[in-house]
């Protein structure tokens, strides 16, 4: 992971490549790696990279067909934060996605974009009934923070 920081920027155009790849250990590494590179979860503490010229691979990822691709599309998403708006409706539809960990995932991203995300508040306040009491929690969550102004 360290190699991929030391190259920055010079990374996303391969990394956007992986998200596109019919193998999907490379889609979910790929979609990782750009979690960790935004300023997502890593073992190892280094700077954010901008990630923003990903955002329409990202958010094409979050209809991939699988759950860990999808998961973490969505909180690499989160990770840019309000220049992310574009992908509102992605998210938004991604909170009636049958997997649990991609509804998580995007009212973890919701969140992180905060109040340009007042758009999907119905969205999230129909997610406060979901049958995971995770999601109801995250969703809680990220209404709290975009209703903050």
């Amino acid at each position: 992971m360290k190699e991929l920081h030391d190259l920055g920027r010079d990374a996303l155009p391969a990394l956007v490549l992986g998200l596109q790849d019919s193998v999907v250990q490379l889609r979910q590494n790929a979609a990782l790696i750009l979690l960790n590179l935004g300023g997502g979860f890593s073992a190892v503490n280094q700077p954010k990279i901008d990630i923003r010229e990903t955002l329409p691979a990202l958010i094409a990822a979050l209809d991939d067909s699988d759950g860990l691709v999808r998961a973490w599309s969505a909180q690499a998403i989160g990770q840019i934060g309000p220049d992310a708006v574009a992908a509102l409706p992605a998210l938004i539809a991604l909170l009636s996605n049958v997997d649990e960990g991609s509804r998580n995932s995007s009212c973890i991203a919701l969140r992180q974009i905060g109040p340009a995300a007042f758009l999907a508040l119905p969205a999230l306040q129909r997610a406060l009934n979901d049958s995971s009491p995770d999601v109801r929690r995250f969703a809680a969550l990220a209404i709290e923070v975009i209703q903050k102004k």
